[in-house]
């Protein structure tokens, strides 16, 4: 099944489907984690300023919201950016014909689209799956 049908995959829809998407996957989940360590950190942070009657006390309250807000503006981002990847509009084939590997990535990207974090955790492994049922190209 595999070796007749991965021909009728172009270049681009190799990179933009597959190698692509699961690139930006990938950053997504590494940006999310990076952004949810900082908002940990400023949170932790909060209780060595919480004694505002000192010298410091303010300034060091303002530095920990500011990196809450860090944090969370990294995990926005990385929504963002999975978000936009995933809304790009990419026209059909001149054929119309889409190839099943194709439909089924389409697939993942609507789950990831309505889902969350679980959803794009779960397409890194679907994508993976697709990649050795239709011999695609490594996706690293």
């Amino acid at each position: 099944m595999p070796d007749s049908s991965t021909a009728s995959l172009s270049d681009s829809e190799v990179r933009y489907y597959f190698t692509g998407f699961y690139k930006i996957l990938k950053r997504y989940r590494q940006m999310t984690v990076l952004g949810w360590i900082i908002v940990a950190i400023g949170c932790l942070s909060f209780p060595v300023g919480w004694s505002v009657g000192r010298a410091g006390g303010l300034i060091e309250i303002l530095l920990s919201c500011s990196t809450i807000v860090a944090g969370l503006a990294v995990v926005w981002q990385s929504v963002s950016s999975l978000e936009a990847y995933i809304r790009i509009a990419v026209p059909a084939r001149d054929d119309g014909e889409r190839h099943p590997a194709v439909m089924q990535a389409l697939e993942i990207m609507h789950d990831v689209d309505e889902g969350g974090w679980q959803e794009a955790h779960a397409a890194i492994r679907r994508l993976e799956e697709l990649q050795v049922t239709y011999s695609l190209p490594p996706l690293q």
